[in-house]
């Protein structure tokens, strides 16, 4: 088998990949595992060269070095590809689907990722080729990711400290969009929703258990989505929505609605941001369907 780093030079404001070079170096002259460094030049690049080696009968590992994004990119390359297996060095803003699998410092032990193996998780894929393997985010989650990811280019900004400014920044604009939404009975429920989430994994923004009963192998979406409601509520639910026990709140009730599904189907009046993994596109109509055991993810050892 094939190893190969993705690098992502944004990583850490461009401080990140220099740190992890020697860390890589060392644990592969600890372990006897020769590796390749890739640099991606441009967004979609790493999953291009992923896409590539798929169509060869080698064997490769790649090694997503950076956030959900960077990931995400090496999944799109993946999805389906026997031969090919996903690691993720957690070393970007959000570092979400890691949080599924034991947390971000279980998957920085490179000796540990080396001597790893892979087993089958579930991916979420949408009619138009978008692909997440942790999860898909419309209206509040996805607007707060969207400014995270512009405001970590500031100086002093990072991480969780750039979701905080941007969920300062949202909770001063307008909040809702008018959506429609069905789910694999066809049900459809309309109204005026503050954000859905539709997840294979739990986390999304930096942390936040949006989807607690979420697993990554069962084979299915958790969806939930939260009706519009006054700021002062929004405030008293966030941090019950960071801990994941927001299902288990007095508002839940009136405001949230949960669903364990295969597919989902939102239309939206108006073109809105969707966030998949990370990355945004627009759109007014989505459809997302569960990928079962559709990428090869490496476990630490």
């Amino acid at each position: 088998m094939e190893h190969i780093f993705l690098l992502n030079p944004a990583a850490g404001n461009g401080r990140t990949i220099p740190r992890l070079v020697p860390q890589i170096r060392a644990a592969s002259a600890q372990t006897g595992i020769p590796y390749t460094l890739y640099e991606t030049r441009s967004p979609g690049d790493g999953a291009s060269l992923v896409a590539r080696c798929a169509t060869t009968r080698k064997r490769y590992r790649f090694y997503a070095c950076g956030g959900d994004g960077t990931l995400n990119e090496a999944v799109r390359g993946a999805i389906h590809q026997k031969n090919i297996e996903v690691a993720s060095i957690p070393c970007g803003t959000g570092n979400d689907f890691v949080r599924n699998l034991g947390g971000r410092q279980r998957f920085l032990d490179l000796v540990s990722q080396l001597r790893g193996h892979a087993v089958p998780v579930d991916a979420i894929v949408s009619h138009t080729g978008e692909v997440a393997i942790n999860g898909v985010n419309i209206g509040l989650d996805c607007n707060i990711a969207d400014g995270a990811g512009a405001k970590k280019n500031l100086p002093f900004v990072s991480g969780m400290f750039a979701y905080l400014l941007s969920i300062a920044d949202e909770l001063h604009r307008p909040l809702g969009q008018t959506m429609a939404i069905s789910t694999d009975d066809g049900e459809m429920q309309v109204g005026k929703y503050l954000l859905c989430a539709i997840g294979n994994g739990g986390y999304c923004g930096s942390g936040f258990h949006a989807l607690p009963h979420a697993d990554v192998t069962d084979g299915k979406l958790d969806f939930t989505a939260v009706r519009t409601l006054p700021r002062r509520e929004i405030l008293s639910l966030l941090p019950r929505y960071y801990a994941g026990t927001h299902l288990s709140s007095p508002l839940a009730k009136k405001y949230i609605q949960t669903k364990t599904c295969r597919r989902v189907h939102i239309r939206t009046t108006q073109p809105v941001r969707v966030s998949f993994d990370g990355e945004i596109i627009r759109t007014n109509s989505l459809r997302l369907h569960v990928a079962p055991g559709a990428v090869q993810f490496c476990i630490p050892n």
